[in-house]
């Protein structure tokens, strides 16, 4: 009887999937700025007021 022949191991897993990681993070860092990007168009103008009203009581 003969034995079928031995597989070789496969790698970690970790090592095959830091481009996945990194896919993922980018996707995250995409997310975050279209979010900032929405908060600031929706509050673009009351924004501006209280960084003028801040500005404002600095100066004096």
């Amino acid at each position: 009887m003969t034995r079928p022949p031995r597989r070789t191991p496969l790698p970690p897993r970790s090592l095959d999937e830091r481009g996945t990681s990194a896919v993922e993070y980018g996707l995250l860092v995409i997310l975050i700025a279209v979010v900032i990007t929405v908060a600031l168009g929706v509050l673009g103008v009351d924004l501006s007021d209280i960084i003028d009203a801040i500005a404002r009581t600095i100066g004096g």
